[in-house]
């Protein structure tokens, strides 16, 4: 038998086994950084959770800061909204959001139903997507954003607002 052509295929072998190593480690880093960048967008930061907590400890019950974002067409912009459940037992709470006025197409992405245990506060980012396809005119367009619990308001309505310059 040659053993120079058995050595070679012995080389040949851990280079394709090396490669494929590599590879999946880099697979793996770029799911990693993707992941991060997704996390980045639907998560709160600590500051903005700071300044929710701020504004339940005040007693609100149902909070919003920032209301007013600005955008161009087909961007996203995100309001954080946190909600505390005031009740002895764990409620579940549901989300709805109305635009203002009959401009079709918006995109509204949040969770709709949250069960929250009895006195606990949940934080969450709602997203608005401004319609690229359809002509949108300078200015404001408001959106109001409600928590209910057994179909019952909870807290107070909050209007949130999309500026397209």
């Amino acid at each position: 038998m040659n053993k120079k052509g058995f050595e070679l295929s012995i080389n040949m072998i851990v280079v394709i086994i090396l490669s494929i190593v590599i590879i999946g480690f880099g697979i793996m880093i770029f799911n990693q950084i993707i992941n991060k960048g997704y996390d980045l967008q639907t998560d709160l930061d600590k500051k903005t959770q700071d300044e929710l907590d701020r504004l339940m400890d005040d007693g609100g019950l149902v909070v919003m800061p920032g209301p007013i974002q600005e955008a161009n067409l087909g961007d996203y912009v995100y309001f954080p909204i946190g909600i505390t459940n005031d009740f002895a037992s764990q409620e579940s709470f549901t989300i709805t959001i109305v635009p203002q006025n009959d401009t079709p197409n918006w995109d509204l992405v949040f969770n709709h139903n949250h069960d929250i245990q009895s006195k606990g506060r949940v934080y969450l980012k709602i997203a608005i997507g401004v319609p690229d396809d359809y002509p949108l005119e300078e200015g404001q367009y408001g959106f109001i954003v409600e928590v209910k619990r057994q179909a019952q308001i909870y807290g107070n309505k909050k209007l949130v607002y999309v500026v397209i310059p």
